[in-house]
């Protein structure tokens, strides 16, 4: 059976307005007409809200923590311009400090009774993102997150499955099947899958020159093919974010290069900017990602769109949902 999931920010003022655990439970099961959520937590924290909603946990993640992880206090100073600013942006002085907030994160994915938690395989700077480049290797930034993963779940047990989600800036982006391969072979946590982002995967392929239809019927196509190419990892593949990235916007608009501001405040909106109008979360309009769906048989999708309230959520997860004609009742 497949679970129809909503993403939630289990933050106490956004979560106010659905009116505690009650109020949330309905706003899931009757206006977004799903099962349950996907939360990611942001302090403060609303935990007893969540709970009992909480089928699947989206654990915290840092676009760029590589360097910071290997303590790389050149790489720092330049891309935050100050130590203070980089202590205070992963709230902690090093690779201990990081570590300690990924287990208290997965222990509260755990104390929600989460069937899953979804992991960022990624590293990207501001600077990168501006400048169209890259510092790390796809091959680098998986070998650097199984790494850590490896060492944080040491002699640690989760009941959750942990999920590896595909982005597409450098790290796992499923476009090389023996990349993501390399990735599940070197996570020594045995519980582990794929959770596939259908809207990460459309503006990775579209980037790669591999989608160039602006269409869901061809994006559809693009990604069975991916899926194809996966053949011996398929089965690890046990959940979808179901959304999609901007069909039409130029790829040459995408990475033109753009000056970065003076400082980091000001380059994190220009590259967050420019990853939103591509990565722009937005609702399916027809019925082709049902083959997606099929040939994958997943055990979550988790429909993740953007809205600026909770009220314009449900009516994106409703049309998404009428979209499909029924394929996830």
């Amino acid at each position: 059976m497949t679970l129809n999931l909503v993403n939630i920010v289990s933050n106490l003022p956004m979560l106010a307005p659905l009116g505690g655990r009650e109020g949330l439970y309905d706003y899931i099961h009757n206006d977004c007409l799903c099962d349950g959520a996907e939360v990611i937590s942001c302090p403060p924290y609303g935990t007893d809200i969540v709970k009992g909603s909480a089928a699947g946990y989206h654990l915290m993640f840092y676009p760029n923590w590589i360097d910071f992880y290997n303590g790389n206090t050149e790489y720092l100073n330049k891309h935050f311009g100050s130590e203070k600013t980089w202590r205070e942006y992963y709230c902690c002085a090093d690779a201990a400090g990081f570590e300690r907030q990924i287990i208290e994160d997965m222990d509260r994915a755990e104390a929600l009774g989460a069937k899953y938690a979804v992991f960022h395989c990624a590293d990207i700077s501001n600077e990168e993102v501006l400048g169209n480049y890259a510092l790390h290797t796809n091959e680098e930034v998986i070998r650097a997150t199984a790494a850590l993963i490896n060492r944080v779940m040491r002699g640690r047990k989760y009941s959750f499955t942990l999920l590896f989600e595909n982005l597409f800036v450098p790290g796992m982006t499923l476009i090389n099947s023996a990349e993501t391969e390399l990735m599940l072979s070197l996570v020594e946590y045995e519980n582990k899958g794929i959770m596939l982002d259908t809207g990460h995967l459309m503006a990775a392929l579209r980037l790669n020159g591999l989608l160039t239809a602006q269409k869901e019927e061809g994006a559809a196509d693009a990604i069975l093919n991916v899926v194809a190419a996966h053949w011996r990892v398929k089965k690890h593949i046990l959940g979808i974010h179901l959304h999609k990235c901007s069909l039409n916007m130029p790829i040459e608009e995408y990475t033109k290069v753009i000056t970065p501001a003076k400082s980091f405040e000001e380059r994190s909106a220009q590259s967050y900017a420019r990853i939103l109008a591509l990565d722009t979360h937005s609702p399916l309009e027809t019925d082709a990602m049902r083959r997606v769906i099929d040939a994958i048989a997943p055990r979550y999708i988790v429909h993740e769109l953007s809205a600026r309230t909770p009220a314009e959520k449900a009516e994106a997860v409703r049309m998404q949902l009428k979209s499909l004609r029924g394929c996830c009742p």
